[in-house]
This record gives structure tokens, C-alpha cells and sequence, in this order.
């Protein structure tokens, strides 16, 4: 990935290069390619100015951007219930257990507790008994109607059952 990802970075500056030489605005000599006003273009050789698809420029190499991941040549985005905080060549990381994120996070904020659990405001807590929680999120349990109980973890409403009596 890095090397197709590399050749095309160089392809696409040598266009560029070529438009600009055509355009009058550079001249050749022995000494390099030079603006007229002086500046030695040598100095940018082998530098990365545009990375393609997923992928953003870090220290001259083209990477994977947040939320992607390398597989199969290409950047493809964190599956759901992964992170990627940082543009590398790394993998994602799995979100804490009970807790899933939406595809392509970029942030470990990005993982939300699932149903039948809500934040303490640092982890996934399951739903107390006489409550539930039907989505994917960091908000509190609901409470079930009046004379309804539930147990710990209830997921739906219809897991709140009549009171006897």
C-alpha cells in the first residue's frame, strides 16, 4: 500500500511540476529547477504533498487517515465497535467490553454502551432493575411504567412485566 500509495503522491506532483515548468514560471539550469525569484526546488525532491483516498500526509509517507485502517493495499474504515485515534499504519482498537462505536471512529468517545447499559461516566453500567434501554448510547436507563418491574440489563420496554397484584 505504502509503495502504490508513494507512486501515486510522485505521479501526481511530476503533473504538476510538468504544468508549471509549461507555464513559464521556472527555469532550468545546472544548478536545478529554480523560481525566477531564486528559490531551489531541490530541497522539496521526495516529499509527499497529496495522499489519495483515506490516507493523509505524516512525516512525508502517506498513512492511513483517523477512523481507517490498512487492509488489502487500501484504507478501509474501523468496523463498528473499533477506533482509530491516531493517522498511522495501524490497527484500530476494540472498543471496552459492552461498549460499541458506529464504523469509521475516530475517538475512544466515540464508544457508546449498548443496550441494556449506561454510562457512569467511565464505564458501561448494566440497566438497574425496573429499567431498560433500547439503543446504542451513553444515556440513562428509562424507568417502566407504574406497577412494572424489570430485571438488571432489561433491553426493552416489553422487558417490564405488570407488578403482581
Amino acid at each position: 500500500m505504502k509503495s502504490s500509495l508513494y507512486l501515486t503522491s510522485i505521479l501526481i506532483n511530476m503533473l504538476k511540476f510538468l504544468v508549471i515548468l509549461l507555464a513559464g514560471l521556472f527555469e532550468l539550469s545546472d544548478a536545478g529547477v529554480q523560481l525566477y525569484t531564486g528559490i531551489d526546488l531541490n530541497v522539496y525532491n521526495d516529499r509527499v504533498f497529496l495522499c489519495l483516498g483515506h490516507t493523509t500526509s505524516v512525516n512525508n509517507e502517506c498513512v492511513c487517515s483517523l477512523g481507517y485502517e490498512p487492509k488489502q493495499n487500501m484504507c478501509q474504515a474501523c468496523v463498528a465497535g473499533f477506533y482509530k485515534e491516531e493517522a498511522s499504519n495501524t490497527s484500530c482498537v476494540a472498543c471496552l467490553e459492552g461498549m460499541s462505536s458506529f464504523e469509521g471512529a475516530k475517538e475512544k468517545t466515540d464508544c457508546l454502551c449498548l443496550e441494556g447499559s449506561s454510562s457512569d461516566g467511565h464505564q458501561c453500567v448494566l440497566c438497574s432493575a425496573n429499567t431498560y434501554k433500547s439503543f446504542i448510547g451513553n444515556f440513562s436507563c428509562l424507568n417502566c411504567h407504574e406497577n412494572s418491574l424489570s430485571v438488571s440489563g432489561s433491553m426493552l420496554v416489553s422487558d417490564c412485566k405488570c407488578d403482581i397484584g
